[in-house]
C-alpha cells in the first residue's frame, strides 16, 4: 500500500507591496502518495508555479507562505511527517535538494550560467551526501548517463572502435582513456553547450 509522502492544507500565498495585497494561491488542499505522479493543470497565472515554489520553500519576496498554510512531508516511509512551514529557513535547507526537489520549468533559470555542469551537479551531491569529490564526480557521470546527455560506457566503447585509431596492443589502456576524456569533456561543458 502506498503511504502518503505529501499533504497540502489549505495552501495561501500572498504578495504584497504598496499597502495592496494579492492572493496568488488561495486555499489549496491535496495529498501525494509516494510512488504517484500529481499534475496540477491551471492558466497562466493561475498559481500553479507559485504553489510549487511554496512547497520547496522558495516563493520569492514579497511573496509569503500564510501561517495558517500547512505543508506535511514524511521524507521517509514510517518516519514521522514534518509540516515544512513551521521551519526554519536553515532546517528546510535539510530537505531541499536531499530529500526533496523542484526542477524549474524555465532552463536558463536551472543552472547557473558561469559555472560547468560538472562543478553544479557535484556540488550539489557534495552538500547533500558525505561522499569524496572523485565520488560525486562518478555519481554525476552516473546522472548524465541516466538521463542521456552523456552516452552509456558501451555506446563510448563503440564510438572508440569506429575512429580505428588504436593498435592491438594497447586498445584496453586506450579505450580507458579515451572513455574517461569523454566523460570529463562533458563535465567541464558549461549550460549554453548542452542542449
Amino acid at each position: 500500500m502506498a503511504d502518503l509522502i505529501l499533504e497540502v492544507r489549505q495552501l495561501q500565498v500572498e504578495f504584497g507591496s504598496s499597502g495592496q495585497t494579492l492572493a496568488a494561491v488561495k486555499g489549496i488542499n491535496f495529498q501525494l502518495q509516494r510512488g504517484q505522479v500529481l499534475g496540477l493543470v491551471g492558466e497562466s497565472g493561475s498559481g500553479k508555479s507559485v504553489t510549487a515554489l511554496a512547497l520547496m520553500g522558495l516563493v520569492p519576496p514579497p511573496g509569503q507562505v500564510m501561517p495558517a498554510s500547512e505543508i506535511w512531508f514524511t521524507a521517509t516511509a514510517g518516519q514521522p511527517s514534518v509540516n515544512l512551514v513551521s521551519l526554519l529557513e536553515r532546517e528546510r535547507r535539510c530537505y531541499r535538494g536531499g530529500q526533496m526537489a523542484m526542477v524549474f520549468q524555465e532552463p536558463m533559470s536551472s543552472l547557473n550560467p558561469v559555472y560547468s555542469i560538472g562543478f553544479q551537479i557535484t556540488e550539489a551531491i557534495r552538500l547533500h551526501q558525505t561522499v569524496t569529490a572523485e565520488q560525486a564526480e562518478n555519481q554525476a557521470i552516473a546522472l548524465l548517463q541516466e538521463v542521456q546527455v552523456l552516452p552509456k560506457d558501451e555506446a563510448l566503447e563503440a564510438e572508440f572502435l569506429a575512429l580505428g585509431r588504436h593498435d592491438a596492443g594497447s586498445v584496453l589502456l586506450k579505450l580507458k582513456r579515451y572513455i574517461r576524456q569523454r566523460k570529463l569533456a562533458l563535465l567541464q561543458r558549461y549550460p549554453h553547450e548542452l542542449s
